[in-house]
């Protein structure tokens, strides 16, 4: 199984709530907020997958930062929640393409 902060069909979820936003650095941004978990189950719909609800009122992080002469731009997530199985929960990695913008 896998999961995330999203809601059938893999679109972005309206239910996700964001509470609070701001800078730690002029490079660095955090967001946080509650939003619905959802999880990817393939078994279901005849073989064919569909998403299967875990928990509502799922708190969760996120940190971008921006690119410096030193560093590439990188963005994580942090879901609050406990699973059986792990869940989409990264320290921030190296974007491979496109930009974190911190105004």
């Amino acid at each position: 199984m896998t999961g995330g902060l999203q809601r059938p069909g893999g679109c972005t979820s309206s239910e996700r709530l964001l509470h609070a936003t701001g800078l730690t650095s002029s490079t660095q941004a955090l967001l946080g907020g509650t939003g619905t978990l959802y999880s990817w189950v393939p078994v279901l719909n005849k073989g064919h997958g569909g998403w299967h609800l875990v928990m509502s009122n799922v708190t969760y992080k996120a940190t971008a930062n921006a690119a410096t002469k030193t560093a590439t731009a990188s963005f994580g997530t942090t879901i609050n929640y406990t699973p059986s199985s792990g869940l989409p929960n990264s320290s921030p990695i190296a974007l491979s393409r496109g930009v974190v913008f911190i105004a």
